[in-house]
């Protein structure tokens, strides 16, 4: 990963993961409200279905700005409240969700906590029905594929690469 290029590299999450070390230069277990880091020290966030999961938001995307370079990027992976499954169940894709975005409301969300949308796309598949026999069947593979073949509105995942402004 970027650390294996030279790059500090610090891996943040609300819980211990062995995984974290392999991929960071360091780890700490943080609430993302209130990342524990100075104002303008990072040049990139990644922030993996982060926003679904968080009681507020709001506040981790105004901290995301706060550490963030200007003009720092943001990639960020949120759950489509238009997939496929949440259509045709009524129920979130996940369930420690506690939101689902649409496109638009993360393209506002962003923009309304000082980002500028630089690429959007959506993407993935999750099975509605027989979800555990299927997604021990369908690995990332299929599933991309089969997402290519749903509407972009219907598919699971949004995919957001922004600008902090």
């Amino acid at each position: 990963m970027l650390s294996n290029l030279g790059k500090e590299t610090v891996a943040l999450d609300k819980s211990t993961f062995d995984t974290w070390s392999a991929i960071a230069s360091r780890f700490l277990v943080a609430d993302a409200e209130h990342l524990p880091f100075q104002s303008s020290l990072f040049d990139l966030c990644i922030s993996l279905l982060v926003l679904t999961e968080v009681e507020d938001d709001c506040r981790v995307l105004d901290e995301i700005h706060r550490v963030l370079n200007p003009p720092g990027r943001l990639f960020i992976q949120v759950v489509n409240r238009n997939n496929l499954k949440t259509k045709l169940t009524g129920k979130l894709l996940y369930e420690v969700n506690k939101r689902e975005y649409s496109t638009e409301e993360i393209t506002r969300l962003l923009g309304e906590h000082g980002f500028e949308l630089l690429h959007l796309n959506a993407w993935g598949f999750h099975s509605p029905l027989f979800t555990r026999l299927v997604n021990g069947v369908i690995g990332t593979r299929e599933s991309l594929f089969l997402g290519s073949l749903l509407p972009e509105s219907l598919r699971s995942v949004i995919s957001v690469y922004a600008a902090r402004m």
